[in-house]
Order: structure tokens, then C-alpha cells, then sequence
């Protein structure tokens, strides 16, 4: 509505403040007087609110928001209401169990609709589609393919998940293969999603570099363009690229544009990496891949000490995020020796780099207030696990 980003728009202007505000004094600003300025009839849109479950961060926020948003619909009568679309992580149920939200809410259960008819026909357009673009590939492959019972077959197994379905299309898509071979090996893989992510990790793993790359897409906060992520890993350029090769279908990856990021085509591929029962080989260990993060932030700020290079994205991540790294490898510390060995040398470079100039340049990268906040969260957490004895012995770097 125009006249609603207008009034947003006076209110920014006349208090610049309002960002930094409280999340509910901001929404009253924002949202609630805005929409009650509007004169004459209003339509009645519906507010899409996607991937509740993705929302990472501060879970006690994300459930404020939630609450301001049903409060906001109810209590000031505006002329929208909000779907919210969400896997049923506890934290998002056990807010919309609570008896202010309850009794203002209506609960829908996917499962509780069937999704057969619409996943079949998205199988069937999207196979067919292969066929067609691939006919030099598939000329002597029977029509019309695929075949109405292998059809069923995939429709059975995918129980109605069209996250199963879309990776299965793009599995046999990505050009590793023949079509009808990928199909058949997608066919004989159990039910659900993770044989599929076994398949297609365990060709993958062939590449070089591949479970590096994989785990710096999982773990760093925010993730980096394709440029970005080579720089942070020292790569050539292309290697980010070349190590994902066979991920195709269950990443996001541009096509020739470096300047956009990789990321999962759906959450369930992290849940299955950082769960050893569900992973097997292909399980992300995360206090070994947060060492590898964390070490990498010590090399390039190290560098950026000798050269003073700056103005660059992945240098900045470092600066910033190498505290979040250290106390994300101190919560998951275990007692076999590994993050002593691992880290010691380059600890005793940071502490060394303190005492002379690393730490003024350190608060040079900050940016903004914002980030200074979230450095000092991070921060407080490691040396909180450092008091209470959860790294080395008192006295290991003097």
C-alpha cells in the first residue's frame, strides 16, 4: 500500500531513532499508527511470514515478534492477518500454545491435507521436462517416461514432501549421469529425504575441498557470496564452485554470478549434516568445523595486521566473527586434546597481536553499533567458558 510506506516513510523522517527503539515500540511506529492514519476503505491482504523455523539468533525474540504481530491484528483491529509457515521446532509451538496466542490463532498440519495429485503432476512436468531438454541422452528410452508406475513409485515415496520431490528432479537433472539411470537409483532409495542426501553427498565427496566449502556454508554467520567465501578459504578463483560440483541438487548455487551466496534449498539438509545418526560419513562435526572457521579468521586478521589491506567483506567477517567462532568451539569442547593442538600456536599470536596493535584495529572493524553489540555477546560467552575451565589449563599461553 503506498500510502502505508509514505507514512513509514514521515515517521523515519521524523525520528531517525526508531530503528534502535524497542521491537514493540517499533511496530506501534511503524506498522499499527501508519495503518490507523489510512482514511476510506482498505483491502484485506493476508501477510505471508515464511520459514518461522530458519529464524536464527535470539529464540526469545523471534517469539516477542510473534506475539506483537498476533497482538497488533487482534488488539488494534488492522485490516490484514498474518500466515505463519513453520516447521514444529519447540519453541515455535510452545509460543503458539501460550494462552495470550491460543485463543487468537487457528492451526493448519500440512499432513492433514493430501498432496499426492499435486505432487504427481509437479513430478511428471518437471521429468518431462528432462526428457525433452536431454532427448540426444534418452533417444532410446521407452515413452512416455517416466513410466506411470515409476511415477507412483516416487509419489509413494515422497509421503507428500515436496522438498523430496524438487531434489529428486534436480538429482536427476544435474547432468553426473543418464536420466534414466539417476532415476532408477532415486527409486531405490528408501522413503524420505536423507538416502537421497546420502546419494548425492556420497558422489560429492569426490571433489576437492568439498567438505571444507560444505562446512563453511553451514556454519559461518552470515554466509559470504561465492567471491567472499573463496577469499575467506584462500581459494582460487572457481574453487568454491569446483568443490560443489556434485551439489547441484540440493544447493543453491549461481550460475556465473559470484556476487550471490550458496545456501540449501531446504533446512532439513543442515538438521541431516550436524546429526551423526542421520549423517553417518557425511556428518559435519561442528566444533572441528568451527576450528577450521576460527582459524581461518586468525590467518586473514593476522595478514590484514601485516599489510593493513581492509575494504574487503571477508576480512571484515573475520574481524567480527572470530569471537563467535571461539565460543562456539569452547560450548562444543570435548575432552580428547583436539582444540589444544589445534589452536594453541594461533591463540598465542592473538594474544601477542593484542598487546601491540591488533586490538585498536579489531574495534576499527566493528562498522556500527550494531555489530559492536554482537561481538560483545560473543565475547562474553567465550570468556565464560574460559573461567569456568572448559579450554586448556591457567597458564598455557604465558
Amino acid at each position: 500500500m503506498p500510502a502505508t510506506q509514505t507514512s513509514m516513510q514521515s515517521a523515519l523522517a521524523a525520528d531517525p531513532s526508531i530503528p534502535s527503539q524497542r521491537l514493540g515500540d517499533q511496530m506501534k511506529k511503524l506498522i499499527v499508527d501508519t495503518i490507523l492514519t489510512i482514511t476510506g476503505p482498505t483491502p484485506s491482504p493476508i501477510v505471508v511470514i515464511d520459514g518461522l523455523d530458519e529464524c536464527g539468533g535470539d529464540a526469545g525474540l523471534l517469539q516477542a515478534l510473534i506475539r506483537l504481530l498476533i497482538d497488533a491484528t487482534t488488539t488494534h483491529q488492522l485490516p490484514f492477518r498474518f500466515l505463519f509457515a513453520s516447521r514444529p521446532e519447540p519453541h515455535i509451538q510452545q509460543t503458539f500454545e501460550s494462552p495470550p496466542i491460543q485463543g487468537k490463532t487457528y492451526r493448519l498440519t500440512l499432513r492433514d491435507f493430501s498432496a499426492r495429485d499435486d505432487v504427481r503432476e509437479f513430478l511428471q512436468s518437471g521429468l518431462s521436462n528432462i526428457c525433452e531438454m536431454q532427448k540426444d541422452l534418452m533417444r532410446d528410452v521407452p515413452r512416455p517416461w517416466p513410466s506411470q508406475r515409476d511415477l507412483e513409485v516416487l509419489v509413494d515415496r515422497s509421503e507428500g514432501l515436496f522438498i523430496y520431490v524438487s531434489t529428486v528432479v534436480k538429482f536427476v537433472a544435474d547432468q553426473n549421469g543418464l536420466p534414466q539411470e539417476k532415476l532408477q537409483v532415486a527409486m531405490s532409495t528408501h522413503t524420505g529425504l536423507d538416502p537421497l542426501y546420502d546419494q548425492v553427498l556420497s558422489e560429492a565427496r569426490k571433489f576437492n575441498q568439498f567438505e571444507r566449502v560444505v562446512g563453511a556454508i553451514i556454519f559461518l554467520r552470515p554466509i559470504l557470496t561465492v567471491h567472499e567465501l573463496e577469499q575467506f578459504l584462500q581459494l582460487q578463483s572457481g574453487g568454491v564452485r569446483l568443490a560443489l560440483r556434485g551439489c547441484q541438487s540440493i544447493l543453491v548455487i549461481p550460475n556465473v554470478d559470484d556476487d550471490g551466496t550458496i545456501q540449501p534449498y531446504h533446512a532439513s539438509l543442515q538438521d541431516f549434516l550436524t546429526d551423526h545418526d542421520r549423517a553417518g560419513n557425511h556428518f559435519l562435526d561442528a566444533m572441528k568445523h568451527h576450528i577450521s572457521i576460527l582459524v581461518d579468521c586468525l590467518k586473514l586478521t593476522n595478514a590484514d595486521t601485516e599489510s593493513n589491506t581492509g575494504g574487503s567483506k571477508h576480512l571484515d567477517y573475520a574481524w567480527q566473527n572470530w569471537c563467535h567462532h571461539f565460543s562456539l568451539v569452547l560450548l562444543h569442547e570435548r575432552d580428547d586434546g583436539h582444540i589444544e593442538s589445534s589452536l594453541r600456536d594461533w591463540l598465542a599470536v592473538v594474544i601477542i597481536k593484542m598487546q601491540q596493535c591488533w586490538l585498536k584495529l579489531w574495534f576499527y572493524r566493528f562498522g556500527n553499533f550494531g555489530t559492536l553489540k554482537t561481538v560483545n555477546k560473543d565475547c562474553c560467552l567465550a570468556l565464560e567458558k574460559l573461567t569456568v575451565g572448559l579450554f586448556v589449563e591457567q597458564g598455557s599461553f604465558h
